[in-house]
């Protein structure tokens, strides 16, 4: 379900070497909102999780909350918009909703991005999506320094009929994964 961003900068480059500078398909580029919901009822009401160094996988917050560890690391998915993938993405031509990670490091360690690992579904029925590589989108493969932040774009399938996405982020191989879900128009 998760995928490793490090993997996708080769995925990245491969398509790039042959020939990523075909057509594009349509794109709608919608702009979404993203309701607030609190999925479970362990799911800190004030916008904010914390955990012991780690948020608890059972526990989820809404879409655009903010997820605290411990060691000083923030997580919180923000510019939700509906787009469809290239027809050199992976997977390609396929309608999917793009957004930021936005990671703070308020910690007294660099955090290694490219172990970041993001896992998607939607639905009401919890159908896997499967994240987006394509032109425009970031596979981070840089350090980040305590008291510095980064905005890494990203992107998960989600079909036009579907409004329920679970987007599942874990900054590193040592914490566990904070798991943003609601709805999007």
């Amino acid at each position: 379900m998760r995928t490793r961003l490090a993997a996708a900068t080769a995925a990245a480059l491969l398509l790039t070497a042959c020939g990523g500078g075909g057509t594009e398909a349509p794109s709608t580029n919608e702009t979404v909102t993203a309701e607030q919901e609190t999925p479970t009822p362990e799911g800190g009401g004030d916008g904010s999780t914390e955990g012991s160094g780690d948020t608890p996988q059972d526990e989820a917050v809404g879409l655009s909350e903010t997820v605290e560890y411990d060691s000083g690391v923030e997580v919180r998915l923000t510019n939700f918009v509906r787009s469809v993938s290239s027809d050199v993405a992976s997977p390609s031509d396929t309608p999917y909703l793009r957004f930021t990670v936005v990671v703070v490091n308020s910690g007294s360690e660099t955090m290694d991005l490219s172990e970041m690992l993001i896992g998607c579904m939607y639905g009401e029925t919890g159908r896997e999506g499967e994240q987006i590589f394509d032109e425009g989108l970031d596979f981070p493969t840089t350090h980040l320094r305590p008291g510095r932040s980064a905005n890494v774009t990203a992107g998960c399938e989600l079909p036009e009929e579907e409004t329920y996405a679970q987007i599942e982020v874990a900054p590193d191989f040592e914490s566990d994964t904070a798991i943003f879900a609601g709805h999007v128009e």
